[in-house]
């Protein structure tokens, strides 16, 4: 994907948004964005409907955006465990969603993990992304302590604030729709899914926690 396409992609990922707010946000320039080279690419990016046009606003489609992670994503199709996985992951982002990407695909996590560095944008790990909060409940499972310095090593504690804030400012939109039981129960199957992976030596778990390591990079 184009780097700009990127770039209102991961700015999109929790709420639709202007082009006019993503240029203004990340390159200080009302219209960047919509230079015609640029503009192709966006549009590119919405005709192969990894974007949402509607109007003004932009937004990221997360079920194709789940279907492109999961092709990506190496687990042995065949195995039972990863089948059941991609359809925990894509449960939690979209029958979930209304609270989930308001919580781990917020753009103020994207601030906190890119710097609103666009070479950093660029290079962001889709996988990872929506990802990481299981990852790091696993770590924090093996070993809490090991898991306070994975967090200090990689810079991760913006991150961990943030997403711990944002699970409490947007808990009244699992209250409203009674689903705080059905999060719960999402997140912890999804975390425990993974730990049974890496037990099996499928090879997700290394990539991930690679990944992981390379994040603070």
């Amino acid at each position: 994907m184009n780097k700009y396409a990127k770039i209102v992609l991961l700015s999109t990922l929790g709420e639709p948004k202007t082009l006019v707010d993503i240029s203004t946000t990340w390159f200080q320039n009302k219209g960047r964005l919509y230079q015609p080279a640029i503009m192709n690419e966006i549009k590119k990016a919405v005709q192969q409907k990894i974007l949402i046009q509607e109007g003004k606003f932009y937004s990221a489609n997360i079920p194709k955006l789940l279907e492109i992670v999961f092709k990506d994503i190496n687990m042995g199709e065949q195995n039972k465990l990863s089948q059941e996985y991609k359809q925990e992951l894509s449960h939690f982002y979209t029958i979930l969603g209304d609270y989930t990407k308001k919580c781990y695909l917020n753009f103020e996590i994207i601030k906190a993990l890119t710097g609103l560095d666009q070479g950093k944008a660029e290079e962001t790990d889709l996988k990872l992304l929506i990802q990481l909060p299981f990852l790091l409940r696993i770590i924090e499972y093996k070993d809490k302590d090991l898991a306070n310095v994975i967090i200090q090593v990689m810079g991760l504690e913006e991150y961990v604030k943030l997403v711990e804030k944002l699970e409490i400012q947007h808990y009244h939109i699992l209250k409203v729709n009674k689903k705080i039981d059905e999060w719960v129960e999402s997140f912890d199957s999804l975390s425990k899914t993974l730990l049974k992976m890496q037990k099996k030596g499928l090879t997700i778990f290394k990539k991930n926690v690679e990944a992981v390591k390379m994040l603070g990079g």
